[in-house]
C-alpha cells in the first residue's frame, strides 16, 4: 500500500519543476524586487526534492507489486553503484584536451571514494557542468589579473550518509545571482 501512494505522489508531482518555473517567470516580470527571494526558496526546494526523488525511486524501484505500472518520472532500473571519483579523473582527463583545460589544470586529492547508488549519466553531466564552470571562472579571472590560473581542486570525500564532492577554484563566484537561474 505505502508504493502505491508514494507513486502516486510521483505521478502527481511530475509537472511540478516546469510549473515553479513558469510561476516564478511570471511573478518576477509582474515584480522584479522578488526574484532574489524566489530563486533562495527554489534553490532549497529543489535541493530537497532531488534528495527526496532519488530516496522514492530508490524504493519504488525494489519493491514493485505485481501489476503496479510505473510512476512518470521514476527511473526504474537506471540507479546503479557509481563513482563519483573515477567520474571525476575520467573527466579531468577529458578535459585536460580541451582548450581551457590545456590552460587550467585539474588537481585530484588522492582519496578512496565510495560507490553511491546513483544514475550513471546525472552524475556525469552534474559533475562535468561544475568542473567545466570552475575552469572556465578561474581561466577568465586569472586573464583579468594577467597571471597563470591557479588549479582547481577537486576532493571526494566519504560522508555519513554519503559522498561529498568539493571543487575549489579560483573563479571569483557568480557575479550576479540571477544569472544562476535560467527558467
Amino acid at each position: 500500500q505505502y508504493w502505491t501512494v508514494l507513486a502516486k505522489i510521483f505521478e502527481d508531482g511530475k509537472n511540478v519543476t516546469r510549473q515553479l518555473g513558469l510561476g516564478r517567470r511570471d511573478l518576477v516580470h509582474l515584480d522584479p524586487a522578488l526574484a532574489r527571494s524566489l530563486d533562495a526558496f527554489l534553490d532549497r526546494f529543489f535541493i530537497s526534492r532531488i534528495g527526496t526523488h532519488l530516496v522514492g525511486s530508490s524504493f519504488l524501484h525494489r519493491g514493485v507489486p505485481k501489476g503496479a505500472r510505473k510512476p512518470a518520472g521514476v527511473a526504474m532500473g537506471v540507479l546503479q553503484h557509481t563513482s563519483p571519483e573515477r567520474y571525476l579523473r575520467d573527466l579531468a582527463d577529458s578535459l585536460a584536451t580541451s582548450s581551457v583545460g590545456a590552460i587550467v589544470p585539474i588537481e585530484m586529492e588522492e582519496t578512496i571514494g565510495p560507490d553511491v547508488l546513483y544514475v550513471p549519466n546525472h552524475l556525469r553531466l552534474i559533475l562535468r557542468e561544475i568542473l567545466s564552470n570552475a575552469m572556465t571562472a578561474t581561466m577568465r579571472r586569472a586573464s583579468i589579473r594577467g597571471h597563470d590560473p591557479a588549479p582547481v581542486r577537486v576532493q571526494v570525500n566519504r560522508g555519513q550518509f554519503g559522498v561529498f564532492v568539493t571543487v575549489s577554484d579560483q573563479g571569483g563566484g557568480i557575479p550576479c545571482m540571477e544569472r544562476t537561474w535560467s527558467w
